[in-house]
């Protein structure tokens, strides 16, 4: 390869490499808060749970993270963070179903749906939740969640 074709192929990158550099935040390149989200929320934060990920867990809960269980009682991040230390939840399978996701303001979120569980035992059960989301740093982190209307369901024959 002869020097001038090798200084245009340098130059060529170092051009592409300083225009990739300058693009702008909002960039289509980028990935959107909404699309954040539903990743946190229907793949990590689930992943951090049946995986007993305690570091994944404490980078989606932010520190003033407040969990309504579903009867009613109270969690927060720590005790979240130690129930993953102490307890296993292998489901057979797990999906949740967003049904509400806005963004205000760009920097606060609601997502909220249905979770479809099957536990290791084959019980199917479902829960409604809604989670709150603040975006700091560039990164969202959940600071409240609560779950009702857990119901197993009941199979027909």
């Amino acid at each position: 390869m002869n020097f001038k074709y090798q200084w245009l192929i340098l130059f060529t990158l170092l051009f592409n490499l300083q225009a990739c550099a300058q693009m702008p935040a909002n960039s289509s390149l980028q990935v959107s808060d909404e699309q954040q989200l539903r990743h946190l929320k229907t793949v990590l934060w689930s992943q951090a749970y049946r995986t007993n990920d305690t570091e994944l867990l404490d980078r989606i809960l932010h520190d003033s993270f407040q969990f309504v269980q579903n009867d009613g009682s109270l969690s927060n991040k720590r005790k979240e963070i130690e129930f993953l230390q102490t307890s296993e939840w292998k489901p057979r399978s797990f999906r949740y179903e967003i049904q509400r996701l806005e963004i205000y303001h760009e920097r606060f979120a609601v997502v909220s749906g249905i979770g479809h569980v099957i536990a290791s035992d084959g019980t199917p059960y479902h829960y409604t939740s809604s989670n709150h989301l603040i975006k700091e740093d560039g990164r969202w982190q959940a600071i409240s969640s609560h779950v009702s209307g857990y119901t197993e369901q009941v199979s027909q024959k």
